[in-house]
């Protein structure tokens, strides 16, 4: 009998286990880039938390295994100035996520030849293909690096210091527009190009924002705004699409799209 009742309580464990991994939600992603860093006694490295997509995540929570190790400045981005050698971990909250990087410090004047400046690991299932050094733009990406997921290829953009800029995913449509990368389908002039027939084409990052409206309403072309992004602009020109994104003074981004009718 006593057999019995263990079986039977074994079995009915076992049964809700299992209907806790079937209901069970995967844990929101989140990752801290750079994921790995290395610097001077005396320099400064700062650090962002992402989403899978690459967007900065805000009302972030810093935790630093040695904060006395670095001056800090903390916000929804990270700034470590060090102030002595050693390896350190650092840990971002923000609602239900988290996330952790390590950054080492090391005395001298010059980092040990073969040291990792700074890495950032691939989203689960993804491997890098390519890395490409970006067409030098004001405030623009310094490395572009190219991988291969499960589901379709993906280019992240990150800066000089290792901080993931953007990710989006890739296709070889012509109209994948990619300010600063080095190939046919970039836009790297910050000018206006009276010359291209659409208007996507003459506007380029860095274009003033009423420089853009003067250039629309001289086509007679209008543009709604995003109801949820009041700083992005769609312009319709019957054959293409153009979205345009604003910091407020000028454009930061900007996506083609061919429209099949």
């Amino acid at each position: 009998m006593f057999r019995f009742l263990l079986r039977l309580l074994f079995s009915v464990l076992v049964a809700l286990l299992s209907l806790a991994l079937m209901f069970a939600q995967p844990a929101p992603f989140m990752a801290i880039s750079p994921g790995t860093a290395t610097i001077l006694i005396g320099e400064s490295r700062r650090f962002r938390a992402v989403d899978e997509q690459g967007h900065m995540q805000h009302n972030v929570h810093w935790m630093i295994s040695d904060p006395a190790a670095f001056s800090l400045e903390q916000g929804d981005e990270l700034l470590l100035t060090a102030k002595r050698a050693g390896e350190f971990r650092i840990n971002a909250y923000s609602g239900d996520k988290a996330a952790e990087a390590t950054i080492k410090v090391v005395e001298g004047n010059a980092l040990p030849i073969g040291s990792v400046i700074w890495s950032q690991p691939q989203p689960s299932g993804c491997k890098a293909t390519k890395i490409i050094q970006a067409t030098p733009t004001e405030n623009g990406p310094a490395t572009f690096e190219q991988s291969q997921c499960p589901d379709g290829t993906y280019l992240r953009a990150f800066s000089a210091d290792g901080v993931q800029m953007w990710r989006r995913k890739i296709d070889n449509s012509a109209f994948t527009i990619v300010p600063g990368l080095p190939d046919v389908k970039s836009v790297t002039h910050n000018r206006l190009d009276e010359n291209s027939a659409s208007v996507c084409d003459l506007v380029t990052v860095g274009s003033e924002q009423e420089k853009v409206r003067d250039l629309l309403k001289s086509k007679n072309v209008a543009f709604t705004e995003d109801a949820h992004q009041k700083q992005t602009w769609l312009v319709d020109e019957g054959s293409t699409q153009c979205r345009l994104w604003f910091d407020g003074k000028s454009v930061i981004k900007k996506r083609k799209i061919l429209v099949v009718e």
